[in-house]
Formats: structure tokens, sequence, C-alpha cells
């Protein structure tokens, strides 16, 4: 399972969506997720000052999505990419203090 360091009561968790790939998250408060939802295959391997997140289910990859943001996906077997989006390494810090509140 893999978390993050919020401030929000009971935190949230991380998880793949089994249909599309789609990296997402809990809501606050709530550990709800959608049947079949994927939380294992997380790793972080250590780097040069910085560790890499990784999943045994797929790489990572972005897709555009709204207001010049990306959708965060773990390439799953079953799901077809289109070609605007791109595979990249994801990268992690340790902290010693919360980032935010919560994540929406």
């Amino acid at each position: 399972m893999l978390t993050f360091a919020l401030q929000v009561p009971g935190g949230q968790q991380v998880y793949i969506d089994p249909d599309t790939g789609a990296v997402k998250y809990t809501q606050a408060h709530s550990a709800a997720q959608p049947e079949g939802s994927i939380q294992t295959g997380w790793t972080v391997s250590p780097g040069n000052g910085f560790g890499i997140l990784s999943n045994s289910n797929g790489p990572f990859i972005a897709c555009p999505a709204e207001n010049d943001s990306y959708q965060v996906f773990i390439g799953l077997e079953c799901v077809d990419f289109d070609d605007a989006c791109l595979s990249f390494d994801a990268l992690t810090s340790n902290v010693t203090e919360a980032g935010a509140w919560q994540y929406s």
C-alpha cells in the first residue's frame, strides 16, 4: 500500500483503477475504493538523493487531461494508450512534514 504524508486524519490511500489503469487516491476520511482496485506492486528503489517509485503492474504513463494537466496511469496490459501519452520515471523524496492537508 502506498500512502502520502498528509495532515488529514486517517490519511489517504493510493490505488490503481483496474479498468483504466488510472492512479487515484481515496477521499479524505474514507478507505472506499472501486471493486477490483489494485493496491499492490509499489516499490521505492534508492537513487542519488531521491528514490525511484515503480509499480510491478506496469510503467508510469501520463496522458493529457483538462486544463493543460496530465492524468497519471499505470500501463496495465488490458489498457491501450493514445500516442499523446508519455511514459516517465517517478521520483520520490523523504519528507518530515506533511505536504498538504489532503488531495482532491
